[in-house]
């Protein structure tokens, strides 16, 4: 990541703030510490979405030439005289932007999966209660599968590979969370149940291998992962405290 560029430090210095932030308002307002883990793991899902789209923000004068439309509307009208100098975009320009958008998109998948292998652990080591703990799981497992379906839109390498190991952190670290607390009956259950979907996830990767690549699986990959976040934000209620303490305000 040392590449002199102005970008990386930038982004350090936004999630820092943002960090800081979100613990200073959690603090203050005294919440459950595994409010400000939930809050910050429900962050980094949002963030990989949005990342891009703001990092990759390319000027309206490289998409349109605004010279050439604006003599098109008036030739009806006006015969200009001479020849006209069109504008040229410099291959560099385009360059830089492309290396900047991949800088920034780099770097923040980088600090994500820091920011994942750290609050994921932690939800779950400070969801004590009955609850919490079914909204804390609930929560990992659906940011961990948000994170690997939004990997698939990022071509950079590092980038898409940073998403991924944080969304396979996230479910190995529930996984293991699931295991240890399970009685040997349970354990013997969920080993079934994890063969029989890594036998799905084979087979579907063969199946993409073969040219399942369509129009019609980036639609269902897109709604998986709509999916994925909507229910994040809803077990983010259940994880953070805020559902047990509307209940017991209740009764």
């Amino acid at each position: 990541m040392d590449t002199g560029r102005r970008e990386v430090a930038e982004v350090w210095m936004a999630a820092g703030v943002l960090c800081f932030g979100l613990t200073a308002l959690t603090t203050l307002t005294d919440a459950d510490p595994a409010a400000h883990w939930a809050l910050l793991l429900l962050l980094t899902l949002l963030a990989c979405r949005f990342v891009p789209m703001l990092a990759v923000d390319v000027p309206d004068q490289y998409l349109i030439d605004l010279e050439r439309l604006a003599i098109t509307a008036w030739s009806a009208r006006d015969v200009r005289s001479g020849k006209r100098r069109r504008t040229v975009i410099a291959p560099r320009m385009v360059e830089d932007l492309l290396e900047t958008g991949a800088v920034v998109v780099t770097t923040a998948c980088l600090l994500l999966a820091g920011v994942v292998a750290v609050a994921a652990p932690a939800l779950l080591g400070t969801a004590t209660l009955s609850v919490d703990e079914i909204g804390a799981e609930a929560l990992v497992l659906f940011v961990g599968g948000g994170l690997l379906l939004a990997a698939r839109n990022l071509r950079h390498r590092v980038a898409r590979a940073a998403l991924r190991v944080a969304g396979t952190y996230c479910w190995a670290v529930l996984a293991w969370h699931l295991l240890v607390d399970a009685s040997s009956q349970q354990r013997w259950w969920w080993v079934a149940l994890a063969t029989a979907l890594a036998l799905v996830v084979v087979a579907a990767a063969v199946a993409t291998g073969r040219g399942w690549r369509s129009v019609r699986w980036a639609r269902r990959a897109e709604l998986g992962e709509v999916l994925c976040g909507a229910f994040a934000i809803a077990a983010l209620v259940v994880a953070s405290g805020a559902f047990r303490v509307l209940w017991e305000m209740q009764t």
